[in-house]
This record gives structure tokens, sequence and C-alpha cells, in this order.
């Protein structure tokens, strides 16, 4: 990485942090620089983060919320980084390639089989599989509309990449 982009990349740390944000903020050194360069060397410092890793899967509905929430609050400030010129501006429609409907669900379907055929799932699990059941049945003709389907209580399916409506 260059040292234009690692200052950059740190600037955005610093401001993200500035805003509240539960991000690694770097130390500035004593003349207030995020990065130090000593004897041809680049060298920058983040406190330490105490905890441990937790997997995804272990997390409850309140820990899942609340990253949710956490990670809302990053796209923002992001956002405000782009727009402040902190961060280059990214395109307004990024092309990818995406499955067809009908492969989508026959992957969703076999993938969920392999987890029902287990006897495995834990509570997340079994209340994401009802869901998805509950939002497919009686939608598969009309996929497009999938991501308008209210599976919980204020959100919609994110088949698109949208929170929904």
């Amino acid at each position: 990485m260059s040292l234009d982009r690692l200052v950059r990349n740190l600037g955005v740390l610093e401001a993200l942090a500035g805003e509240g944000i539960p991000v690694s903020a770097p130390v500035p050194t004593v003349s207030g620089a995020l990065v130090a360069e000593v004897d041809g060397g680049v060298w920058c410092l983040f406190p330490w983060a105490a905890g441990s890793h937790l997997r995804g899967v272990d997390l409850s509905l309140s820990q899942a919320a609340s990253l949710g929430t956490h990670l809302g609050r990053l796209h923002e400030g992001l956002g405000r980084a782009c727009g402040s010129g902190l961060l280059p501006v990214v395109a307004e429609t990024v092309a990818s390639v995406v499955a067809a409907p009908e492969r989508a669900v026959e992957k969703s379907e076999r993938l969920s089989g392999l987890l029902e055929d287990k006897g495995a799932g834990a509570a997340f699990d079994t209340a994401a599989a009802a869901a998805q059941e509950s939002c497919l049945r009686g939608s598969r003709e009309s996929f497009p509309v999938w991501h308008r389907c209210k599976c919980f209580p204020g959100w919609g399916v994110a088949i698109r990449g949208d929170r929904g409506s």
C-alpha cells in the first residue's frame, strides 16, 4: 500500500472515530501525524482492542441487531467521508453477475435441505428457515416482489441489497 493511501485510510478511521463510530483509530505521533517514518520504514500505532472473536452464528438476535446498527453507522460515516473528500466517491451503480432467480431458489432449497438432513441448526437457523419459507410460499411466480416480503417486523428481505420498506 502506498504511503498516500495509508495516510488517507488512517485519516478516515480517525474521522469515523471522531463521529463516535466504534473503529480502531490510529494513535497520532507526538507531532500529530498518523504515521511515523523511521529509518526508511513507515509505522502506525493502534490501541490494543481487548476482546475475543465471536462467530456470527453465535450472536444472539439482539447482538446481531446491534451489529447491524453499527454496520449501518459505519456505512453512513464512510458516505460522509466520500462527501468530504477523504475518500473517492463510489459510482452510483456497480455491475455484478447475479444468479438467476430460479438458480438462487434451487441453491437455497438445497442448502436448507442439507441442514435439515443433518438435524443441524440453531434457533436462529430455524427462525430464518421458517421466515424464508413464509416469504417464498406463494411468491415463487413473482420473484421481483420478494424483496418487499415482510419476514420480520420492520424488515424486508434484502434480495436486492436494500433494507426493504
